[in-house]
């Protein structure tokens, strides 16, 4: 599901629960909408978010126990290319080479270790 913080707010914030919070989010956003002459936009085609995943055990459908799967010595498969640590110093050179390589490079790294970190 996909929300601006305005319309989170208007409806009470999310229940916070195991299941079911973006059924119930939609329920009262559509009654919030009905009782002030508005309606609900679906636009699941026309927006796109792009997440980090949340290294959280909270829920059953949290994704800490298939990241701690991950053996990170074994090469990456990516779309029918390996991509193994000599690839990877390879590509850090290119970008290295590049002007602002270094702040990208330092960039990445820091959001690789928020998303590892759960941040």
């Amino acid at each position: 599901m996909l929300s601006r913080s305005y319309e989170t707010a208007v409806i009470g914030g999310l229940n916070d629960e195991d299941f079911g919070e973006d059924q119930q989010f939609g329920f009262d956003l559509t009654e919030y909408a009905r009782h002030n002459q508005g309606r609900v936009v679906g636009m699941k085609d026309e927006l796109q978010v792009i997440t980090a995943l949340r290294d959280s055990d909270r829920t059953p459908a949290s994704f800490k126990k298939t990241l701690d799967a991950i053996d990170m010595t074994k090469p990456l498969l990516i779309e029918g290319e390996v991509i193994d640590a000599e690839k990877i110093k390879a590509t850090e050179k290119i970008v290295l080479e590049r002007a602002g390589g270094q702040e990208l490079l330092e960039y990445m790294r820091k959001t690789l270790d928020s998303v590892r970190m759960g941040e």
